[in-house]
């Protein structure tokens, strides 16, 4: 279980104050839905809960279930100021605690059970992940070594990450660069490469290569896994982009616009993942302007402007 805090943030850009005293808690299982008009900051607040802009005034908290609970019991305590009331406090999170641990218990088993285990290497439309390799590796040499390096980078940046407002107890239970996908309003994909290419090219990075059969099948993307991005209309550019949220597998997801381009049918299987992703105690960070067909239970709102 996992919880975010954002406390008193505040961010300004030549002078010009794009946030202001900004607050937010969300925890696992739950979607925080960031609203607002134009220019209110909304793309903003992702960067830099995502670690992307690092000058920022406030902080960005990330804890662990146990350190979650530590919180939430000296901030009871403070409140009431009776030892009596932090004890009768402490035995309501405990059995709060003990049903969600059954139930994670009994979820963790189906999720074993259903688990995709097609081998990496099974042909996609005649062309092999091995063979998508090979041409990574003969087409340009200087790919393994960018490879290498967005590796390298991602823990360089980590580090940095790390001592901007995030929990201690997180980094002993999770790393933020592998349990965060941040997914922003461009693309980022080489259109010049087939969608294989750029899906192997993503999972290299994560060592998430055993994922990219399933992530094929899912969002119906063997059918076009030989063409060149550049070739796909903005739908299928933004599915590929989106694709990530399965390939990368991580707890937290960061999203900024995620349905622009995509059709109904898209939107729905999206939503879905959705669905699956708090079920399995994940958090979801979004901007999104119409309405979320998603259990209004599930959701925190956050209106700036």
């Amino acid at each position: 279980m996992l919880r975010i805090d954002g406390k008193n943030i505040g961010f300004a850009r030549e002078g010009i104050q794009i946030l202001s005293d900004v607050n937010f808690s969300v925890k696992s299982g739950q979607i925080l839905w960031i609203r607002g008009d134009n220019g209110t900051g909304k793309t903003t607040l992702l960067r830099i809960i995502a670690g992307v802009l690092k000058t920022f005034s406030g902080s960005i908290s990330f804890y662990s279930q146990e350190e979650a609970r530590n919180n939430e019991l000296k901030d009871i305590y403070n409140e009431e100021g009776k030892q009596h009331d932090k004890t009768l406090n402490t035995e309501r999170i405990e059995k709060k605690e003990n049903l969600a641990r059954n139930h994670t218990e009994v979820e963790n088993k189906s999720v074993k059970q259903s688990e995709y285990t097609h081998c990496p290497y099974k042909i996609v439309n005649n062309q092999s992940l091995g063979d998508t390799h090979n041409k990574l590796k003969t087409a340009n040499v200087a790919e393994s070594a960018l490879c290498n390096k967005a590796k390298h980078d991602e823990k360089r940046e980590t580090k940095k990450f790390m001592g901007t407002g995030v929990g201690e107890n997180f980094t002993q239970k999770i790393q933020p660069h592998s349990e965060i996908t941040y997914i922003g309003e461009k693309l980022a994909c080489d259109e010049e490469r087939t969608v294989l290419e750029n899906l192997y090219f993503w999972a290299n990075l994560r060592d998430r290569t055993h994922l990219l059969q399933a992530t094929l099948e899912f969002f119906d993307l063997t059918k076009i896994s030989n063409i060149e991005v550049r070739k796909l209309s903005s739908g299928w550019k933004k599915r590929v982009s989106l694709s990530k949220l399965l390939l990368f597998n991580s707890k937290i997801w960061i999203l900024d616009e995620p349905f622009i381009h995509l059709d109904k049918k898209s939107i729905k299987l999206f939503t879905e993942l959705f669905d699956l992703r708090l079920a399995r105690n994940g958090i979801i960070l979004l901007v999104h302007h119409n309405e979320l067909d998603i259990d209004d239970k599930k959701i925190t709102g956050l209106e700036l402007g």
